[in-house]
């Protein structure tokens, strides 16, 4: 098994997580020349960033976005934030514009953000991909204007899947044919 360019890849939450292990990898100590082992880049689809602040995007799609909701997301936050925090803990809120700035080494692969333009997260998805681009870190960003949260769940929205499909091969290629040419 080639373990030479891995990939992270998440949705939602898992987006978050994927950032966060992406995160925590590179800033831990090099592992020794001999692990094969190499992060060549980090998916994230509508990944489940927040904050305190409510955005413009979370605001407007009150109430019309079907799986994302203000309410239901204080609810996730707060089940999963550890006691006492709130929505600016480091966790949830990783652009650093609410708390301490995030710590991204030099070894943070590039990244992939897919952003859905009915998803409410969709204005936390973009400081996410600004912070990285500020960090000088390669990201790429996919908009679906027409996508929900989770739109890759609906089988009635093949068209917008095949694309993401797409999307994610070219990112990896494009990402592998990058690490080659620097090797």
């Amino acid at each position: 098994m080639d373990l030479s360019a891995c990939f992270l890849a998440g949705d939602s939450a898992g987006g978050n997580i994927a950032h966060h292990v992406a995160q925590r990898w590179t800033s831990t100590p090099p592992p020794p020349s001999d692990n094969p082992v190499h992060l060549a880049g980090v998916i994230l689809l509508e990944p489940y960033f927040g904050g305190e602040e409510r955005t413009k995007a979370e605001r407007a799609l009150e109430g019309v976005a079907p799986v994302v909701n203000i309410r239901r997301s204080d609810r996730w936050w707060r089940a999963f934030l550890p006691e006492g925090a709130d929505r600016n803990h480091p966790a949830a809120h990783v652009t650093g514009d609410a708390g301490p700035e995030p710590e991204l080494q030099e070894a943070f692969p590039p990244a992939m953000v897919v952003v859905g333009g009915l998803d409410p997260l969709q204005d936390w998805d973009r400081r996410y991909a600004g912070m990285l681009r500020q960090k000088g870190k390669v990201v790429r960003v996919v908009e679906f204007p027409e996508a929900i949260h989770a739109f890759y769940f609906f089988p009635e929205l093949a068209g917008d899947i095949r694309k993401l499909v797409d999307e994610i091969r070219a990112f990896v290629e494009d990402s592998i044919m990058s690490k080659q040419s620097m090797a």
